[in-house]
């Protein structure tokens, strides 16, 4: 079975570079539809945001490079796409 996070990925388009899914919600909107906690990265992971799942799967979104990718494993990781 699928986590929420590889259905979060599903549902905006699966490669890692929309910001917007096929039917025009913005990242955030399919996020919270998901049930996600959003988190900013401080220090280290400034820049990035971290869209966590009740399931325990994640996000990460780097917005520096324009891209975001399932959370590899450990926290603010992310796998290629």
């Amino acid at each position: 079975m699928p986590t929420r996070a590889e259905r979060f990925s599903f549902s905006m388009g699966g490669g890692g570079h929309e910001y917007s899914s096929p039917d025009g919600r913005s990242i955030e909107v399919v996020a919270a539809a998901h049930r996600a906690i959003t988190e900013y990265g401080v220090g280290c992971n400034k820049g990035m945001v971290r869209y966590y799942f009740p399931d325990g799967s994640a996000i990460v979104r780097d917005i520096r490079a324009g891209r975001w990718a399932l959370e590899g494993d450990t926290p603010w990781a992310g796998r290629v796409l």
